[in-house]
Parts: C-alpha cells; structure tokens; sequence
C-alpha cells in the first residue's frame, strides 16, 4: 500500500514518539507540515510537499519507519520547474517560503508590497552577498554631499550596504543621510575616553552594522547610546552568570577599606554597578583582571540624607584617575569629587608606604548631634562613610565599633 506524503510524515512522528528518547522538536515539526499538507489541493500538494523538505531539510532523510512504503518523490528542476510560478528568480528559500503562504513582505524582511515585487522579480545574482536591506541602500543611490568629504571621511559606502541586513536599519540610514546634521553626526570622527585612560577614535558609521531594529531612534547620537547600553546589558548578564565569581585581580596594597568606596573587584558587582548606574563600566572587566585598571563605587549623602553615587577608574600603579562617572555617564556630584580628593590622600600616603594622617574631623557623636541625632535621620546609616554637615563641611565617618553593624 502506498501513502501520500503527509500520511508518512504523521506515521513517522508517530513511531518516533514511541522511542525510549523521543526527539520532540522533530515529532513537531513533521506533524505541523502533515498538518500543512493535508490541508492543500491535491493538484498543489507535490510542489508544498517539496517547498516543505526545502525549509526543513530533515524531513527528506526520515528516520525508517520500518512498515511504510515511502514513494520517491519527485524534484524537478527548479531553473526549468520552479517552485513559486510568480517568482521564478528568486532563491529557493524564498520560492518554498511563498509556497507556504507567507506574503512577499514577510519573505522581504520588511520591504512594501511594490518594493517586494521589484526585488523578487530580479532579485541579485546568487553569490553576490546582496539581500533586501542591500538592495534597498542601493536603489536609494547614497552619496557624499562633495568630493572632499568623501575623501575626508574614507567610507565606502558599497561596502558599507553589504554590512547591513535589516530593512528597517536601511530605511533609518537612508533617512538620515537626507538629513545634513545627521549625516555629519555619522560620519565625524569622533575621541571618547575609554577603558585606562586611553583614547578611543571612531566614527559612529562605522559602527552601523551592530545596530539592531529595537535601538533605532530619531537622532544619531541617542540610536547609539541606545545600542551601547543593549550592549552593555548584555555583557553584565553574561557577567552575572559567570560559575567563577572570585575577585578578577589581588586586591592593590595600597587600598584601604571606607564605608563610602566599594572595591568593583568580582565580575557580579561590577555588573551590577553597569546596571544601576546605566554606563558600560562592565566593559572594563579585561583592565581589571589585567591588573591595569581598579574601579571603585562611591556612595556619599548629603546634608538632608540624599544619597549621590558615582563610579571611579583609577590607575593601578600610579593611582591617576582615568574616569569619574555619575548615573548615565553624567558628571558626578560635587561631595563625591570632594569625598574622591580625601581618599586619595589615603591611598597615595599607602603607596609611598607610609600610614595616613589621622583625620581632624569631629566625633561620631559631635556629627550626630550636629546632625540632629540618629532617630530618623538617614545621613547616619553606617553604609555611607561620607556626610555633609549643616556647616557645609564632609566629613568621614570613624569605622564601626566591633560587634555593631
């Protein structure tokens, strides 16, 4: 007895459900194309059942069934027998993917119904690296404004199309290019201050092709923030989920504990410091455990219990601060620049291998009255080592007495 091709594919995920190890993700997909094919004419049935085994590989190879006939089927010659009658040029894939009911739109990544329509009717060669987004760059015809800003800026934009395959990336780099402002925001050099100092040139063009669909935004800069901060966010997951979370480097000789400086030394804090703060400190890891850089959380309250934190980048060997960063890479507070400049003085007096002055500040209990008292008064919260007195004046708190919090 011989079966139509559906039957097959439903006997087969039959049988392989009977298996001690059931593979479930293929006992799905050949009863989802059984379930495709029963529903199509019997005339149009052949060409989906091809247009299926072209999408799904695996269903031409199927496991022995053992009491089925399997019929041989047919393929043809797709250049002299296409699959899709409307699009005949276009790649097989796509051929199989119309057949299945999927509109040209879909198939297009995102191209109209008429742009859709001219790119499957004389789509790129085979082998020439173009797809929808490329085309949709090409037919916009990009160009400099004149001669010496091409030269100047050294893109080329052929290149630069073959980077892109998201037709929404394309339509936001077309429409920008329109625009002069963002078109030179694209293609300005840009120096930015990144890990140890060290300066980072770059231009954001350059760097289109690692953009995707959810950071596009109306203005160059704020499309990239976005994308640096997916980034990042990325990088602190990867960095949460981390088995080893032992410190990246041997703490420096020449730290000394404050209540108000967390030491960034395993890869969960310092992940964790990316996130509340929203700035790419995680991309600093490789400094850390290099021994180059060492990154420092500081928290300091003000006067009426306002708390300020910022992230430091500070030179291992010579103590020279790289970077003092706020929330969203804003300037930090002034008391924490303030609170900075004192435990510095500490740190160097260590490296020169001497102790630290004692600090002429007034008694915890001289601060705390001035301060209006412990009860309900958040500036006295052990957690902070920093305090801004009624005077003006920071002040940093004596360490905490044995056996208390």
């Amino acid at each position: 007895m011989t079966m139509a091709y559906h039957e097959i594919l439903l006997a087969t995920a039959d049988e392989l459900a009977r298996a001690p190890k059931p593979q479930k993700a293929l006992i799905a997909r050949l009863r989802e194309a059984a379930a495709t094919l029963e529903k199509v004419p019997e005339a149009k049935r052949e060409k989906v059942a091809m247009a299926l085994r072209v999408m799904e590989p695996r269903l031409v190879v199927l496991p022995d069934v053992g009491f089925v006939e399997r019929p041989e089927p047919r393929w043809g010659q797709y250049d002299k027998e296409p699959l899709s009658e409307a699009y005949p040029k276009a790649p097989l894939e796509i051929q199989a993917r119309l057949v299945l009911g999927e509109k040209t739109t879909a198939v297009t990544g995102g191209l109209t119904a008429k742009e859709a329509h001219e790119y499957l009717s004389d789509p790129p060669p085979m082998g020439s690296r173009s797809n929808p987004a490329s085309w949709l760059l090409a037919r916009a015809e990009l160009s400099y404004p004149d001669e010496q800003t091409r030269t100047h800026t050294g893109v080329n934009i052929k290149q630069l199309r073959l980077r892109i395959d998201s037709v929404p990336l394309a339509r936001w780099l077309i429409d920008r290019w329109k625009d002069a402002a963002q078109r030179d925001a694209l293609i300005k050099e840009r120096v930015e201050r990144g890990p140890h100092g060290e300066e980072v040139r770059g231009r954001f063009i350059d760097r289109v092709d690692e953009l995707k669909d959810a950071d596009l935004r109306p203005s160059v800069r704020d499309t990239f923030m976005a994308a640096g901060q997916r980034m990042a966010t990325e990088l602190e997951k990867e960095l949460k989920k981390a088995h080893k979370q032992e410190p990246l480097a041997p703490t420096p000789h020449w730290w000394r504990s404050v209540r108000c400086a967390t030491l960034l030394d395993r890869p969960k804090l310092i992940a964790a410091e990316g996130a509340e703060m929203k700035h790419c400190v995680a991309n600093y890891v490789p400094y850390v455990r290099q021994q180059r850089s060492v990154l420092v959380s500081l928290r300091v309250r003000d006067k009426l219990g306002m708390l300020h934190r910022s992230t430091v980048e500070i030179n291992r060997q010579t103590l020279e601060v790289f970077q003092h960063r706020g929330i969203d890479n804003r300037e930090p507070h002034e008391l924490n620049k303030r609170a900075l400049t004192v435990m510095l003085r500490r740190w160097q007096a260590a490296l020169r291998g001497r102790q630290p002055a004692a600090m002429e500040e007034p008694s915890a209990a001289e601060m705390l009255r001035q301060l209006g008292g412990r009860e309900g008064n958040p500036v006295a919260e052990e957690i902070v080592g920093f305090v801004e007195t009624p005077d003006g004046k920071l002040h940093m708190l004596p360490p905490p007495r044995q056996g208390r919090r």
